[in-house]
């Protein structure tokens, strides 16, 4: 499983807790279920599960935590990964854990520790400005940890999250030499500079 050591978020905005499994089932058809706790007080915060129904996968919301969860990912495509709404200082440096559980396959059951949220109450913002139809760069600076070099993803997002407001997600990994994957490049239109 893939999580990130650390995630950085603004208070009373949404955050992405990334959460990737690459445990094979592309015949699997029956139950997926996605638990997301806290470690210390044990605490299971957002639960669902995604089954067949009619010839489409659906989710289905079990546990949810005042409501501020939403599943992100989807889990036939090995994504587990979900939006905190409204973010807030009490959420910083919990113990989170994701969990996968093949309910229909036996032993199938995956977990993985997720990195601590750091909320910030104040996040600097510089102004793009361009020309219909140029260029602009929108800059973000980060410093990866160095706990975990194996893999990082930078997502970039629009709008609401809501209405699919993924516009851009780069995976690169540290173990190969490359440039990395672009999952999501919505018109083409983004580059990764840096």
């Amino acid at each position: 499983m893939e999580t990130p050591d650390k995630v950085v978020g603004r208070e009373g905005q949404l955050v992405v807790l990334y959460c990737k499994f690459t445990h094979p089932h592309h015949q699997y058809n029956g139950k997926i279920n996605i638990i997301w706790s806290e470690k210390k007080p044990k605490n299971t915060f957002f639960k669902y599960t995604n089954y067949l129904l009619n010839g489409k996968y659906k989710n289905e919301i079990l546990d949810n935590v005042e409501t501020r969860y939403k599943p992100m990912g989807d889990p036939r495509k090995n994504d587990a990964s979900i939006i905190i709404n409204q973010l807030r200082t009490t959420d910083t440096n919990k113990d989170l854990t994701c969990r996968v559980e093949l309910t229909e396959q036996e032993g199938a059951r995956f977990g993985c520790p997720h990195g601590p949220i750091t909320v910030s109450g104040d996040v600097s913002a510089s102004m793009v400005i361009g020309k219909r139809g140029g260029s602009a760069t929108l800059s973000c600076t980060f410093s990866p940890s160095s706990a975990n070099r194996r893999v990082i993803t930078i997502l970039w997002m629009k709008g609401t999250p809501w209405a699919e407001s993924v516009v851009f997600n780069h995976t690169r990994s540290y173990s190969t030499s490359g440039h990395g994957t672009d999952n999501v490049n919505r018109g083409g239109r983004y580059e990764l500079v840096g």
